[in-house]
């Protein structure tokens, strides 16, 4: 059975439950966000006392996990919004819709920014690189914590490599009849025999991750990174998982061919982006980029193939992908 969606113009239910929880102020305005989701519906409101929060509606069958933002919020801190329940209603028979306030992370989705900002918005793009490289390598999970936290998402197959194990035996399973995907099969065959045999990839510790560090889920504020948002889900994934995020940092997506090609400043994202990782590590796991890389390549494949469906978009560019290495000129060495 398909998943239900959220969509339609709920503004009056939003303003009546902006209204019984903040009976203290006024409700100014209700506006749509400029990118929305695939299940949800979510706008920003503008209240008397000159604050603005965030309401998402979502369907009954994919609540937001309140407790997701709190674990999110323990790395990432006000990068992530606080949430909390507002109400739920009837959407038909069948249908429930709930409601969800959130803290409002100033700024606008990557996204949104690049579409609409000026045609300077290309030349802050290493500005950008620099503080994601800078969060993502500060994503680390605390070794007193991380027992806790697996234990909390689900156990032992909530481990970051056991997962990923799963996710790339699903795409050495999937049915496909383009060629050019099944000749992906030796790829993703070699880099699980990589996952369960690398030693270092192993010993790299735990990140938090809500799987999809992408342009709709990065908030962008004067040209630095203000916010993560979309913690439907938490991962958890080996250091450097997350830095696939370089991909659409150096890279443009052309709608007619359906192919990305090189920002004209590729080289200078790329270099802010590792140089800014990489310094950001503790020293004792600068000397750890080969696994890191593997990290990396292996985020690059599941985004080609989640849960044994291919991505023609991902899958029409992982043979390059695939390729990639981090630049040892742009990495901080260890002291």
């Amino acid at each position: 059975m398909a998943a239900r969606r959220a969509k339609g113009n709920y503004e009056f239910l939003v303003r009546s439950a902006v209204n019984q929880a903040h009976a203290h102020t006024t409700v100014l305005s209700i506006e749509p966000f400029e990118t929305q989701g695939f299940s949800s519906t979510t706008y920003s409101v503008q209240l008397g006392d000159q604050t603005s929060i965030v309401v998402q509606v979502r369907p009954s069958d994919r609540p937001l996990l309140l407790s997701n933002l709190g674990t999110a919020r323990s790395t990432f801190g006000s990068l992530v919004p606080s949430g909390s329940f507002l109400m739920s209603t009837d959407d038909g028979p069948n249908q429930q819709l709930l409601f969800y306030s959130m803290s409002r992370v100033p700024g606008r989705s990557f996204d949104a920014y690049m579409r609409f900002s000026d045609g300077n918005a290309a030349d802050s793009m290493p500005s950008i690189a620099r503080s994601l490289g800078t969060i993502l390598a500060k994503a680390i999970i605390p070794e007193a914590e991380v027992a806790g936290l697996i234990s909390s998402q689900g156990g032992e197959k909530a481990q970051g490599l056991n997962l990923l194990e799963d996710q790339l035996e699903l795409a050495i399973q999937a049915q496909t009849d383009v060629k050019s995907f099944s000749d992906l099969k030796p790829l993703f065959a070699s880099l699980l025999h990589s996952l369960r045999t690398d030693a270092e990839l192993k010993h790299l510790p735990l990140t938090i991750s809500n799987g999809d560090i992408s342009p709709t889920n990065i908030i962008i504020q004067n040209d630095t990174v203000s916010g993560i948002v979309d913690w439907e889900y938490i991962d958890i994934r080996p250091l450097g998982y997350d830095t696939e995020a370089i991909f659409w940092l150096m890279c443009v997506l052309d709608p007619p061919t359906n192919s990305f090609s090189l920002r004209p400043n590729s080289q200078a994202i790329e270099q802010s982006f590792w140089s800014a990782f990489s310094t950001a590590l503790p020293a004792h796991l600068r000397s750890q980029h080969t696994a890191i890389e593997l990290a990396l390549h292996i985020a690059f494949a599941i985004k080609a193939c989640p849960a044994g469906h291919f991505n023609p978009l991902w899958a029409a560019s992982l043979q390059e992908m695939s390729k990639y290495r981090i630049p040892l000129q742009y990495w901080a060495q260890a002291s």
